[in-house]
Parts: structure tokens; C-alpha cells; sequence
């Protein structure tokens, strides 16, 4: 079967085993199918790669997928359409103007595409109830995984810090995930160590204090090790399709994550929910146990998606 991937990734990171778009791509391709992939860089190439590639199904992500849909809907692509729906971009957009223009791409995507793989249950609602689509029919419900091979491979670490409670985030350091908003509250919550991997996104400062430390970003394998040694993993942003969200559940730790999405559409027992960063302080208290819970691996999931989108 001929794929065609179109999406928000840039070219440098497509083959980077992170993002479920770009995992389910490799994995596709790994099991013998031909998969062709337009980054953003190459989106005003879409015509030209789908005229020679010729893909029985094309696959869309992000902003680009409304203006897919809408060509599927005026009869100029053939393929089938798949809409992998997932991201926040519209909750996060800065400017009105950006978010009314992003939610009517999405609303483009949601009604022109063929086939609605959601990779979240709000969002899966939201086709339901907003679009009239119907669920196991022209929408699905397909939850985020692990790579089991990280976790075989990670080892403990000594982690920074001379408190004894230990608390990581793994992600990006930025004002979607609520970075700003966390630094103030590090800053109260001196008896907490707060370790944090990731990238710096849109120019935040980070700097080491005396119970926050900042170690960059490290490749996905690498991270394991950080939250094996861990007291509590940290989720920052109200996201029930975060990767993390599912990562840590096998890890058979608690985690501090926001009250909202997630404590709404989903039901995981390592969780423990803050309305606000001081409320960790509370949390940390519990006396609750914790055990890695069940989460499918990537592998068995791409099974599934190909299953979906063949037989639909």
C-alpha cells in the first residue's frame, strides 16, 4: 500500500522515533508498506508529490489537514483521506485572529476527511457531538503508546538536588506548557527538587536555583532513566493526547497532572490532580500505591491504525 504522510513536522525530524504521527510513518514503513512523507517545509509541493507518488491513502496532521480536506472536497484528490487528530494548536494560538483561523482548519479537516482517527477522547467527542460523525464508523478512537525497547534500556540515575523528594518533567520549557507559571511556583516549593528535561522553546530563560535544575533536552532513551528515578513525574498541560501521559503510566509512578481533560476523559491510577502548582505540595503527601498499569506498545497500535484505515 502507497501512504502519503503530510504534516507539521520539519524535515529534520520526521525520522526521530517521537510524535505519533511520525512514529506511526515508520513503523508503516517497517512493515513493508511505501511511505512518502511532505514535511512542513514542503507543503506547497503537496500536488506535484501526489501526482508522482500516486498514494492510495494520504495522511494529515496539524493546520495543513483543513486545506487537504477541503481539495478532497472539491473532487482533486482521489485517495482516501485520513485526518490524524490530535494537537491543541487552536488552545494554544496567542492572537484571536489565529485562533478563529485555526479552528476553522480543523473543522475543515474534521468534516471533509474520509476517516477521523482522534488520538484523543475530547476530541473524540467533540466529532461526535460537533460534526455528527459516528464513532467506529468514520471516527476512532486510537490512544498514544510506548516504545518498550526505551524502558528495557533505562537505567537509574543519581538525580540532582538535596531534597529528598524528587520531582521531573520531561518536555519542552515553554508558555504552552505552562512553563512560566510552574517557574513562579518552583520558586515557593523549596522543599521539592524539580528536575527538568527538555528544549527551551520561544525564548524562556532557565538557570539552575537552589531546588531547580535544568538538564536540556536528551534523546527519548535517555529520559527513561531521568523518570526511573523519579519520586513524581510532572505533566503540565491540560492535554488527554499527550505522549507522556501514557509514557509514564508503564513506570508505575505517580504523576502530578492538571485537573481538567485528563481527569475528565480518562481513567489512569498513578494520577494525582492539582488545580494549581502549589497544590503539589499537598500531593506529595500521598500515601497511595502506585504500579505500572497497562499501555499498548506502538507496534501493536500501528497494527490497528492500518487495520482502521484498510477496512473503512
Amino acid at each position: 500500500m502507497r501512504i502519503l504522510f503530510i504534516h507539521h513536522s520539519l524535515k529534520k525530524n520526521i525520522n526521530k522515533f517521537r510524535g505519533s504521527i511520525n512514529i506511526y510513518s515508520q513503523l508503516f514503513k517497517k512493515n513493508g508498506h511505501k511511505v512518502e512523507i511532505i514535511p512542513r517545509e514542503g507543503w506547497s509541493a503537496f500536488f506535484k508529490k501526489y501526482n508522482s507518488f500516486k498514494p492510495n491513502i494520504i495522511i494529515t496532521c496539524g493546520p495543513i489537514a483543513g486545506f487537504i480536506a477541503l481539495f478532497n472536497k472539491l473532487g482533486l484528490i482521489k485517495s482516501k483521506l485520513i485526518f490524524h487528530w490530535g494537537d491543541n494548536y487552536e488552545e494554544t494560538a496567542n492572537e484571536r485572529w489565529k485562533r478563529y483561523f485555526l479552528r476553522f482548519l480543523e473543522e475543515l479537516a474534521v468534516k471533509y476527511s474520509d476517516i477521523i482517527i482522534s488520538i484523543s477522547r475530547y476530541r473524540l467527542e467533540r466529532g461526535i457531538n460537533e460534526f455528527n460523525k459516528k464513532e467506529n464508523k468514520n471516527i476512532f478512537y486510537l490512544p498514544m503508546g510506548y516504545n518498550p525497547n526505551f524502558l528495557k534500556k533505562a537505567k537509574r540515575i543519581k538525580l540532582p538536588g538535596k531534597n529528598k523528594i524528587k520531582v521531573v518533567y520531561s518536555g519542552e520549557l515553554s508558555r504552552v506548557k505552562k512553563y512560566p507559571e510552574l517557574k513562579k511556583a518552583i520558586e515557593k516549593l523549596k522543599k521539592i527538587d524539580f528536575v527538568l528535561v527538555g528544549g527551551v522553546e520561544n525564548g524562556e530563560k532557565t538557570k539552575n536555583t537552589q531546588n531547580s535544575f535544568y538538564l536540556g533536552w536528551k534523546e527519548p532513551n535517555e529520559v527513561y532513566g531521568h523518570l526511573l528515578s523519579a519520586d513524581f513525574l510532572l505533566l503540565t498541560e491540560d492535554n488527554d493526547s499527550s505522549s507522556k501521559l501514557f509514557e509514564y503510566q508503564v513506570l508505575g509512578k505517580p504523576v502530578l497532572a492538571p485537573r481538567g481533560k485528563i481527569s475528565k476523559y480518562l481513567d489512569f491510577k498513578n494520577n494525582l490532580y492539582y488545580d494549581g502548582f502549589l497544590d503539589i505540595s499537598k500531593l506529595i503527601k500521598t500515601k497511595k500505591k502506585f504500579k505500572p498499569q497497562k499501555i499498548k506498545a506502538w507496534d501493536e497500535l500501528s497494527k490497528k491504525y492500518l487495520k482502521i484505515i484498510t477496512k473503512n
